[in-house]
């Protein structure tokens, strides 16, 4: 009998044609994969936002605090309870019930722990503490030194058109150590700045563009944030920002910057407002 085989021909052909699909499909299901954990992140954000919204509909309208020190329920303090603090995070965590959505599906989780509490503590999403809840003042000592004082969500004028929260860098990608000194200093993997901060607050970490934040604090990691106050830029180069209203969407850093002079090689010290009406992050008429 005569028993019918591939020759060797024949398989190198086929196994080269299998190798030229997978070169050609493997990198669309990275994407595909890639376009999954963006919209999960934009779905993080949202629920954020939403909870934020619940939070505040339970406290006279307040916005969170970006931080709140000596609040005896905190999870974590330094030395003392005086020196408790409670991020925005954990303050929502009752509305959120899920601490995970504090992760960016587009990195690894901040390592560690894997309750809500520790979600909440490490958080990769941001907060608008120049706008919502900004310092104003800076005299005493300790806790009562920088003085948080939340806005009214009903007070800002153009909440389409105000950000509450942004996707930010992780913890592996900054220099490792929290802005703090007894309750007195913002703890800034909770937050993200504005692109022209210093025009908002008393006192803000860094504008946007390359200066302290971009060299010292996440080393010129564009996709962490570098040269934008630790928004991310994970989608593709754009960043994911929720808005004052409840809702979510991605945006190119320029838009995000809108109503500044800023661009990517900026300085920092270089960097102001030009059109308070095109500003997304503060309560401006």
């Amino acid at each position: 009998m005569c028993q019918k085989a591939f020759t060797l021909i024949e398989l190198l052909v086929v196994i080269a044609i299998i190798a030229i699909l997978a070169s050609i499909l493997f990198p669309v299901f990275a994407q595909a994969k890639a376009a999954a954990k963006a919209t999960a992140s934009v779905s993080n954000e949202k629920q954020q936002s939403l909870a934020v919204l619940m939070y505040s509909s339970d406290v006279d309208d307040m916005a969170p605090v970006d931080c709140i020190w000596g609040q005896h329920d905190a999870l974590y303090w330094f030395g003392s309870w005086s020196s408790a603090f409670s991020p925005w995070t954990y303050e929502v965590t009752p509305y959120t019930k899920n601490g995970a959505i504090f992760n960016d599906p587009q990195i690894s989780p901040n390592p560690g722990g894997s309750d809500t509490g520790w979600y909440a503590y490490n958080p990769e999403y941001g907060y608008n503490y120049t706008a919502l809840s900004p310092i104003t003042s800076t005299s005493g000592t300790g806790p009562n030194k920088w003085i948080r004082t939340p806005v009214s969500l009903s007070s800002v004028s153009r909440p389409s058109e105000t950000v509450m929260v942004s996707a930010h860098n992780a913890a592996n990608e900054d220099i490792g150590w929290y802005w703090w000194n007894a309750g007195t200093l913002l703890i800034s993997p909770y937050t993200v700045e504005a692109p022209d901060c210093y025009d908002i607050a008393p006192t803000c970490i860094d504008n946007w563009g390359s200066g302290w934040l971009a060299n010292t604090w996440l080393e010129n990691n564009r996709a962490a944030g570098a040269f934008t106050g630790s928004n991310s830029l994970r989608k593709s180069g754009n960043a994911i920002a929720g808005f004052c209203d409840g809702h979510v969407k991605t945006m190119p850093p320029g838009q995000l910057a809108a109503g500044t002079n800023w661009n990517p090689n900026i300085a920092d010290s270089q960097l102001v407002m030009v059109n308070s009406k095109n500003y997304l992050w503060g309560n401006f008429q």
